[in-house]
């Protein structure tokens, strides 16, 4: 298999792109299920991979674009399938029946793109046990009774809640009863083990000799006759010491085949000390992962002994290496999980550590808040990179203030927020004209006025733009409209595209929305009788597959959800001190003053009683003035009234 240099070559981040969301190149890709069986297979088999692993990055990214160039050039999507072995890689990797609700095909050309939906186990049958992010591969092995098992990805989840949970046990238990318990599990481990022990111990072995144990859940044979006996056994190591201490411990014998007879290895001292220094170098290597709290001091236990082996005639004639490697409670990796992530303009590989926190992240125990927060979008729920939401008891809830924020009424159009739409239609003549003639043949759905979008979610604004209005509308996709005071441009369009990207992002990473997702970016200019620039005036919703992302009944209320927990959420004080980020909403009202209208307000003053969330719409008010103003930390000068609140104010790093 590639490695992450390799793989990071063979898949990249499309800078040059006209799609409003990540769109990653494979290069060229052999489709059709008779081309791909005439290939040769280490092709065959890089070209799975490298496909798998772009379809892993972007289910874990919140979703996008994959653009892979045809190889055999007389391939036509609408003619045959992709190839049964590619059909099948995706059907593993998204542990889903019906693989094709995450991914759509659309030729193009000499191009195959592959459209990609946010993972996520909401509304699924297996919802319990689906794990939290994607992956190739694990990382993870057990011992069985048989032969070393690798934890595929459907299995991590249950086997991680299950060390998890004996973890959890031993800590719960008082010190001394803990102790004992310890000592007792060992003391087990030697009566079964204790015929194995006692060969452990003895100084030499026979050539041929039969041992009187058998392979088992706790004893391994392994023996290698090749030249390549150091390479062999590096590459087996890691796999058995991490499988053994993960189940109940046990032991490798190396030189010692099938049937229990020992054969021995030929080496000389210099390989001996190689063969010592690797065994301990790989048990020092792997990647522990602890729910006990104590990663300092508990660590994985292994040993290896090298035993001479000789012949009835009492001649030397090898060695006999065995290691005995402790059961471990918490968890033992023996190599990074196959698990993808795009980073800006990067792809990235999970380290394991990482990757075993995403696996078994929870809402956050907020048991001693039980009557001050509600659970308005739960991690299991949530897309992988969704942050759990709690809303205020005796507040709005979500239903509530989405209600509030966007009206929607049959047969009709609603534009809101009402008095910014107002103070924009007086401000621009012909600007109410404009958006009516977007408007037609529809009939439900919500018209949002901003004077910048890109301010609403993080984005520096761009002062020729008149303003942005999204459209949520059923039987169309989301559309984000950016009014241009000027002939259309290269600027304008990358900047309305880049507005869209965040939006998507934030509908799902923020929002928790799952459902397939593009936002649109269309140009308009005011007046509309401004020329120039057509070629730029692209049509962006021609570029998906027909009816991709289009809102329905079932979908819009859960869109207009995601978009409220993206615009009024904002990162809970509280997450530092039950150790765990979630995210709290604002409160109607504190969103209006945060929202209309200061670009108009120089001076702003926020009156209200103790614990009412002043200092959190101060806070809000003043990181929106930086954006908008593209001003640096350094110009920003908060004057605080004690001093518990300017340290409060530091850490939100205004």
């Amino acid at each position: 298999m590639a490695s992450e240099g390799d793989q990071q070559q063979k898949v990249w981040v499309d800078l040059e792109t006209k799609y409003p969301e990540v769109v990653l190149c494979v290069g060229k890709i052999r489709f059709g299920e008779k081309a791909r069986k005439n290939m040769p297979k280490n092709s065959k088999q890089d070209q799975k991979y490298t496909l798998a692993h772009a379809v892993c990055a972007l289910l874990n990214s919140g979703g996008g674009v994959i653009k892979a160039e045809i190889e055999n050039e007389t391939y036509n999507l609408e003619r045959g399938n992709i190839g049964p072995d590619l059909e099948e890689t995706f059907r593993s990797l998204i542990l889903f029946p019906d693989w094709r609700e995450y991914l759509d095909f659309e030729q193009r050309d000499n191009y195959l793109l592959i459209f990609v939906k946010t993972w996520s186990s909401k509304n699924t049958a297996s919802a319990s046990t689906k794990p939290r992010i994607c992956s190739l591969s694990t990382g993870l092995y057990t011992k069985g009774i048989s032969s070393l098992y690798h934890v595929s990805p459907k299995e991590a989840f249950s086997f991680l809640e299950r060390k998890q949970d004996k973890a959890r046990t031993e800590i719960s238990s008082e010190p001394l009863v803990k102790i004992r318990k310890i000592l007792a599990v060992e003391r087990d481990i030697n009566i079964i083990n204790n015929t194995v022990d006692k060969l452990f111990n003895r100084d030499q072995l026979r050539h041929g000799e039969t041992l009187t144990f058998t392979e088992s859940g706790h004893v391994e044979f392994k023996h290698y006759s090749t030249d390549k006996f150091l390479t062999r056994v590096k590459e087996i190591l890691p796999q058995y010491i991490a499988g053994f201490a993960n189940t109940a411990g046990g032991y490798l014998w190396i030189g010692v085949d099938d049937d229990g007879k020992v054969q021995g290895f030929s080496s000389d001292d210099g390989d001996l000390e190689k063969l010592s220094l690797l065994i301990n170098s790989i048990q020092n290597k792997l990647t522990l992962f602890h729910f006990c709290g104590e990663e300092y001091t508990h660590i994985l236990r292994c040993e290896h002994k090298i035993f001479k082996v000789y012949r009835e005639a009492g001649d030397h004639c090898g060695y006999v290496c065995a290691v005995k490697i402790q059961p471990f409670t918490c968890v033992a990796f023996a190599e990074d999980p196959d698990s993808w992530l795009v980073e800006g303009n990067t792809i990235r590989k999970l380290k394991a550590n990482e990757w075993a926190e995403w696996m078994t992240a929870a809402d956050p125990d907020l048991s001693n808040f039980s009557e001050t927060f509600r659970l308005e979008l739960s991690l299991t729920e949530g897309p992988p990179l969704a942050k759990p939401v709690y809303s205020h008891q005796g507040l709005e809830s979500v239903d509530d203030l989405c209600k509030q924020l966007f009206p929607v009424e049959s047969q009709s159009i609603i534009c809101t927020p009402e008095k910014l739409t107002e103070d924009l239609l007086q401000e621009h003549q012909g600007l109410d004209i404009l958006m009516k003639n977007q408007l037609k043949q529809l009939s439900e759905g919500v018209l949002i006025f901003s004077r910048s979008w890109a301010v609403d979610i993080g984005l520096p604004e761009n002062k020729d733009i008149i303003c942005d209005v999204l459209l949520i509308a059923k039987g169309r996709p989301p559309i984000l409209y950016t009014i241009c005071e000027h002939p259309i441009s290269k600027d304008f369009f990358e900047y309305s595209r880049r507005i869209a990207w965040k939006l998507k992002e934030k509908l799902v990473n923020t929002g928790g929305y799952s459902h397939k997702l593009c936002v649109i970016p269309k140009l308009l200019t005011l007046p509309s009788t401004i020329s120039g620039g057509k070629e730029w005036d692209l049509n962006i919703e021609e570029m998906y597959p027909q009816n991709y992302s289009l809102i329905t009944s079932g979908n819009m209320k859960d869109l207009l959800h995601a978009l409220t927990v993206a615009l009024l959420s904002f990162k809970s004080f509280l997450s530092d001190r039950v150790g765990s980020e979630f995210l709290n909403l604002l409160t109607m009202q504190q969103y209006q003053v945060l929202s209309e209208n200061l670009h108009k307000s120089k001076k702003l003053f926020v009156y209200g009683l103790p614990g009412t969330g002043k200092t959190i719409l101060a806070l809000k008010i003043i990181d929106k003035i930086r954006t908008m103003l593209q001003c640096t930390k350094n110009e920003v000068l908060y004057v605080c009234e004690n001093q518990p609140l300017r340290d409060f104010v530091r850490i939100g790093g205004i």
